[in-house]
């Protein structure tokens, strides 16, 4: 591929040079569209339907709509983690290394004077910077058509008695407060996603199918899901990888604690270790697929 040779022969380092075959990808700019324009339609389709009153959004937290367009990107949040944000995560990460054996690349970059174990953390670190600013543009274009749409006003949030004591509790979150709020929101859906592209990312390193590792780590996410849902098996639902990730509104929400966050982060991160030390071992030890 004529990315990958211009990317090869540059000065700049490994992971500036990455950064820019990836970013001359078509794939690339739709995994960053998809969340921007679903974004853009939840808002339109809010305009028109007009709900009144507070609508919940994950566990415990409801949000007024129609009044104001810093509610909008919670919305985009919580409709995107369900299919939209894994897709685009699996397929990023998915994407990494088995397109380059797809394409009989692989084997040139891993010719040249660099350990495979830098060539995968770069591949690997490249791929989470954008799928973060995915997310990041999900919630910005919500903002922004939100905001044009609804007006600049205090987004009232609603947490409720499960979480709280003493009955339900209503804020009024406004300026730096309500960007904080979109801001924290969005880091945790972003972490929620970890283990989905940490699985897509050790599967990438076996095959030179992209749309098998992407499926793998859509298919990941889904089987936890329906294990959840499982009856007789609540006994591990805190230990599967969706564990704690419909908590993330109220993880965001003012007033909360913080007990749910570090048990989220630490699932997500036990699942991350044991798919990098997986995918660390397979590519260094193994001959890549290509």
């Amino acid at each position: 591929m004529v990315d990958r040779q211009v990317a090869g022969e540059g000065r700049f380092p490994l992971l500036a040079r990455e950064l820019a075959v990836q970013l001359h990808r078509a794939r690339t700019w739709v995994a960053l569209l998809i969340p921007a324009g679903t974004a853009v339609s939840l808002v339109v389709i809010v305009g028109v339907v007009r709900p009144g009153g507070l609508q919940p959004i994950g566990t415990g937290v409801s949000i007024r709509l129609g009044m104001s367009g810093m509610a909008m990107p919670l919305v985009a949040l919580n409709v995107g983690r369900f299919f939209v944000f894994p897709l685009v995560v699996a397929l990023l990460a998915g994407e990494s290394l088995s397109s380059e054996a797809s394409w009989g690349t692989l084997r040139y970059l891993l010719g040249q004077p660099i350990s495979r174990q830098r060539v995968l953390a770069v591949k690997m670190l490249v791929a989470l910077v954008l799928a973060v600013v995915a997310l990041a543009v999900s919630s910005c274009a919500a903002l922004g058509a939100g905001v044009a749409l609804f007006g600049w006003h205090a987004l009232v949030v609603a947490v409720s008695n499960a979480r709280l004591s003493g009955g339900q509790q209503v804020y009024s979150v406004t300026g730096i407060a309500s960007i904080g709020m979109i801001a924290s929101g969005t880091a945790v859906v972003a972490a929620s996603m970890a283990s989905t592209f940490a699985f897509a990312g050790a599967v990438s390193t076996v095959t030179d199918q992209p749309a098998i590792a992407v499926g793998s780590g859509l298919g990941f996410l889904m089987v936890s899901r329906a294990l959840a849902n499982v009856p007789g098996f609540s006994w591990m639902v805190g230990l599967l990888p969706t564990a704690y990730g419909k908590e993330w509104a109220h993880i965001s929400a003012p007033g909360s604690g913080m007990g749910d966050l570090w048990r989220l982060l630490g699932v997500q991160a036990a699942y991350v270790a044991v798919f990098a030390a997986l995918a660390f071992r397979r590519f260094v030890k193994q001959d890549p697929v290509v």
